[in-house]
């Protein structure tokens, strides 16, 4: 499962996750605000409503990146990427078998890359993946891959 060769995207930098770790309660809030479209020559960027959590996250994002071929499956299913963002970071692996689940579980722990499939609410599976060093995550489609 862990073994991807991602096709070369030009990036734009960006910063969208802000982190604030309390010394009383030792939970994590993060804060998602900008995704970049990862696109070969016009950057875009999709703004997403500020949203906190007191909920521990499982994983840290770091910087997020949306290819525009998900970008344009999930707003025309009517969603937005927080959407699946969101189970992504705490543990949903969504629908994978049972053994790339537990490896994703255990590379939580050990630094390995997680990858998350979804379905949007019309059918198209999208991929979240988290590099091993959570320095980037990426949202797009298996084919963009």
């Amino acid at each position: 499962m862990h073994n991807f060769k991602k096709k070369d995207l030009k990036m734009e930098t960006i910063e969208t996750i802000k982190t604030k770790e309390t010394k009383e309660t030792k939970e994590t809030k993060e804060t998602i605000e900008t995704i970049t479209i990862a696109q070969p020559s016009t950057p875009s960027t999709f703004s997403l409503p500020a949203t906190k959590s007191t909920r521990p996250y499982l994983l840290k994002l770091g910087q997020v990146v949306i290819t525009p071929g998900a970008l344009a499956e999930i707003t025309d299913a009517g969603q937005t990427p927080f959407q699946f963002l969101l189970p992504h970071m705490h543990g949903n692996w969504g629908e994978l078998c049972q053994e790339d689940k537990e490896l994703n579980d255990l590379a939580v722990h050990n630094g390995d890359r997680i990858l998350s499939a979804y379905k949007t609410v019309k059918g198209v599976k999208i991929w979240i993946i988290t590099e091993w060093d959570r320095s980037v995550t990426t949202i797009l489609l298996p084919q963009e891959y």
